[in-house]
């Protein structure tokens, strides 16, 4: 390399213009001069090297934000959920322990705060929300597993979720904490790809915990059933979410008060049932949409889609939370 030279950088600037129900956009061109020299960068007296090469603009030198933070021991994350670069101390660099961090708060069953401020929502499980059955004694579980204690945190391919939490897989030592949760009732698996690190120990937990009846999975001596499904809300090309529906059959003569009742799927999408009586050996059906209810079909009167198309899970639940049925489908 030259020992200076000079390369006209061409940005580009987007001008958005909106108007009532149209977006325009005019693009000006500028050119701006900025300068190459053969810069090189020392950090606490030691040459590192760069992948982007330093430059000075406007009597300012420039230089790759990464190359000199992950010089200083820090790690340099970038979460596109909330746009921000996060820049953190690395911890045991130059071994392969885990990082170590003290829980300062437990939100709720697959939910803690660390004690730098940062959220972290358990990877492959699905806790109840506040209000929901169980949500106290999952919540209480957690706590009692973890609050006030060092745990180590473990990551999969995607590391935050929309929201902007961390998404970890927690530890206390040995002991794995979002999958003893599942293994003690208290929470559903919930696999959200690319995170799959964990899903066949999930699912095995899972199972033993619905073989039990722990927990979620506290059985009703109810004869009620879910005895059809229908998914697919696309109808006639148009959405319908009334075509989108879950019958429940009771196959008892005696009829059933459902007052308290609850549908819920594995993303924790719940459906209360009003004041209803079901009677014997007769169905009802509960469409997604909006309506007015009658003796044989309820509404939801959701403004969206519920249940999956390509596959989901679905509870019943009683008014005191156990659980009546469960139907899977693909």
């Amino acid at each position: 390399m030259k020992n200076s030279k000079n390369i006209i950088v061409g940005i580009i600037i987007f001008l958005l213009g909106f108007a009532a129900s149209t977006v325009t956009a005019k693009i000006t061109y500028k050119q701006i001069l900025v300068e190459y020299r053969d810069i090189k960068i020392n950090v606490n007296g030691k040459r590192i090297n760069s992948e982007l090469e330093p430059f000075i603009y406007s009597d300012r030198t420039f230089v790759p934000l990464r190359t000199v933070a992950e010089s200083l021991n820090k790690e340099v994350l970038w979460n596109d959920a909330t746009n921000t670069i996060d820049i953190n101390d690395k911890k045991n660099i130059n071994s392969d322990a885990p990082n170590i961090f003290l829980v300062k708060k437990v939100i709720d069953g697959d939910t803690i705060e660390l004690e730098n401020g940062i959220k972290v929502r358990y990877i492959g499980i699905n806790a109840p929300e506040e209000g929901q059955s169980f949500y106290e004694e999952a919540k209480i579980l957690n706590s009692l597993l973890v609050e006030n204690k060092n745990v180590s945190l473990e990551y999969d391919v995607q590391k935050y979720d929309q929201n902007g939490r961390l998404l970890a897989y927690v530890f206390l030592d040995d002991l794995f904490i979002n999958l003893q949760i599942v293994k003690e009732g208290m929470a559903f698996v919930y696999i959200v790809t690319p995170n799959s690190k964990y899903s066949a120990e999930f699912m095995k937990a899972q199972k033993e915990a619905q073989e039990k009846g722990l927990g979620l999975w506290s059985k009703s001596t109810s004869d009620l059933k879910i005895s059809e499904i229908q998914p697919d809300h696309n109808y006639d090309g148009e959405d319908d979410l009334n075509n989108e529906w879950v019958k429940i059959t009771n196959y008892s003569s005696t009829q059933v008060d459902m007052t308290g009742f609850s549908l819920l799927d594995l993303a924790n999408h719940r459906y209360e049932f009003p004041f209803f009586t079901l009677k014997g050996s007769s169905s009802v059906v509960v469409h997604t949409g909006l309506g007015i209810d009658t003796d044989s079909d309820l509404y939801w009167n959701s403004n969206r889609a519920i249940w999956n198309n390509d596959g989901d899970t679905i509870f019943l639940y009683d008014n005191l939370g156990n659980l009546i049925d469960s139907a899977k489908y693909n």
